[in-house]
């Protein structure tokens, strides 16, 4: 695929190698046209075809009856010439057959046809077509028929063929044809003569500081990239072109296939449970991992912790496992414990009894452990619930019974649990925060998802992925990814990871004029760097240390004092180290990984 939308020209700016991509950009008006891009068969074109024999192509016979393109052909018709608009039938077509084939030299066709002038002639056994200034020869000994396309009183389309194949089927019924390119004509054609003004003039501006530009051609964007190129001791320069167009279908292409790889519908493929979603869609060894866990733990009623950075897609994992579970009939309740306030999140788990406390609703309230019986809790961000209430929690997993706040009836519950959390728990229970018991219960089948920085390989199918959701929820129309943008986000680090992924991705949908997301509509952080890693090895030290203190001071509430006890450093030292790395109240107060 890259070779098709590349060109070549060596240092006198000859032109060595042209893709077929390349053609849609080529100035074709030539007195011998020496190529044509692919296409086919439009509304308007005229079609000017001359053949040896009909009479064994009934197919034909039939679709220039079909289209009415024609008066009928009798069946012995032999050298027989044809000129009509496709798809207009108010303009009457010329038709002849049986003309003449003895002498040196017959004009077969000399006039004009919809402002096109067209003349055909045979001197021995070539035809040459000579069609508003421009000229087509093929040898009959050859090839039995050719056809050509005019439009804009220009060659469109060029095509001889040897007889066994269909020739005016494709034309006539919008099927795509191949591109041509004579390589004779093109190899060694200077680059002036060989693209179109437009496009020449933009390649001309291309240099060492300026190595790519964009800019619209024919209502489209269109992406001119060039490189130097060294083979065999020999000095040439690469143009890539990459257009809005042809990068939509490659994408569609790709992402057919991926689904249709993906898919249960492949023959001998065991059906396998639909977990693995965009968000998690890649080749990496960890990803793989996982994939082997969700497997194995969504169709069991195993209580799993979910682990990870901030924005890394554990509430979608935990869907996830619930659809594919046996409990996927049955409600999925998902419950952010660090949104529910202090005071309120043992009613709002457990629920409460009429009159249990001031303010209480008459009748009572149901608690998340009710109301998701029989289905899956979801208990997200597990690490901030109260130690004063890790203890019922304990005990309702392992007795599968509770009461409700002010309630002295026991009650039962049926709930897969599945928790997650940004936290390190274990530095938690080290820090008497977290119960070591309590750990030890939800810690049964832990998966940890990897940051979106560890999966850069993926990085080009999740956006792909996540795109046309997003232009259908904004209800614009679909868009695509440049890949000079893609380039920009790849070295991106993604702090907040899918969540930003996703900010980004509608914010760029939003800023963007076209069809294709440019670089200067991805905006990322300026606060971030745009580097995958520190440079040197201080830098990835110093990163580590600031990030042990921030931690530290979040696990102890902004306390220095017990934080540089927990850190074993002193207290001179930690205020040192706050000035030094630039550390805010605010990233202590709002916990950077929440």
């Amino acid at each position: 695929m890259w070779k098709e939308k590349i060109l070549v020209t060596d240092t006198e700016d000859n032109v060595v190698y042209a893709g077929s991509r390349i053609l849609a950009y080529a100035d074709l008006w030539c007195e011998r046209p020496f190529a044509y891009p692919a296409g086919k068969g439009e509304a308007g074109d005229i079609l000017v075809y001359f053949g040896q024999n009909l009479r064994d192509k009934n197919e034909e016979l039939a679709i220039l009856a079909e289209q009415n393109f024609c008066p009928s052909i009798p069946p012995d018709a032999e050298n027989v010439l044809l000129v009509g608009r496709i798809s207009n039938q108010e303009v009457k077509p010329l038709l002849k057959w049986n003309l003449p084939s003895d002498g040196k030299q017959q004009i077969y066709l000399d006039t004009i046809y919809e402002q096109n002038e067209i003349r055909v002639l045979r001197k021995n056994n070539e035809i040459h077509f000579l069609l508003n200034g421009q000229t087509i020869s093929w040898n009959l000994l050859h090839h039995e028929a050719a056809a050509v396309l005019l439009k804009d009183r220009g060659v469109k389309y060029f095509h001889a063929a040897d007889g066994t194949g269909m020739l005016l089927k494709p034309l006539l019924t919008g099927e795509l044809y191949s591109p041509y390119l004579d390589a004779e004509l093109v190899y060694g054609r200077p680059l002036k003569q060989f693209l179109q003004k437009k496009i020449y003039e933009k390649a001309m501006a291309l240099c060492e500081d300026v190595r790519e530009i964009h800019f619209a051609y024919s209502g489209r964007g269109l992406s001119l990239k060039k490189e130097k190129l060294y083979l065999r001791g020999m000095e040439y320069s690469l143009y890539e072109f990459e257009d809005a167009e042809s990068l939509m279908t490659e994408i569609s292409e790709k992402s057919q296939k991926y689904k249709q790889l993906s898919s249960d519908e492949i023959e001998g493929l065991i059906a396998q449970p639909h977990f693995n979603s965009f968000r998690f869609w890649g080749s990496e060894e960890s990803i793989r991992k996982m994939g082997f866990l969700l497997q194995k733990c969504s169709i069991t009623n195993t209580t799993v912790l979910l682990t990870g950075e901030s924005g890394t897609g554990k509430t979608f994992l935990a869907q996830e496992i619930h659809r594919n579970s046996r409990r996927s009939h049955a409600p999925f309740v998902h419950v952010n414990c660090a949104a529910i306030p202090y005071q309120l999140i043992e009613s709002e788990l457990f629920g409460y009894e009429e009159g249990a406390f001031t303010g209480a609703r008459k009748g009572g309230k149901k608690g998340y452990f009710e109301l998701a019986y029989g289905g899956t809790l979801f208990l997200d961000e597990i690490g901030e619930i109260p130690l004063a209430l890790q203890g019922k929690l304990l005990e309702v997993l392992q007795s599968k019974t509770f009461y409700q706040v002010g309630g002295t009836r026991k009650l039962e519950t049926d709930v897969r649990l599945i928790a997650a959390t940004n936290k390190n728990l274990k530095q938690m229970v080290r820090a008497k925060r977290f119960r070591e018991d309590l750990y030890y219960r939800i810690n049964v089948f832990p998966i940890e998802i990897p940051p979106l920085r560890e999966r850069r390989d993926s990085l080009y199918g999740i956006v792909m992925d996540i795109l046309p959701d997003i232009c259908s929820r904004l209800e614009i129309e679909p868009l695509l990814l440049s890949s000079q943008a893609f380039e920009k986000m790849a070295q991106y680090p993604w702090p907040g990871n899918i969540r930003e992924l996703e900010n980004i991705l509608e914010k760029a949908a939003i800023l963007s004029d076209g069809k294709i997301i440019l670089p200067e509509d991805i905006m990322l952080s300026e606060t971030e760097p745009f580097t995958a890693a520190a440079v040197t090895l201080q830098e990835v030290l110093e990163h580590a240390e600031r990030d042990a203190i921030v931690n530290a001071l979040q696990m102890f509430h902004g306390d220095k004092n017990k934080a540089a006890k927990y850190l074993d450093i002193s207290r001179s030292g930690i205020f040192e180290k706050v000035k030094r790395y630039h550390i805010q109240t605010e990233e202590v107060e709002s916990n950077d990984f929440r």
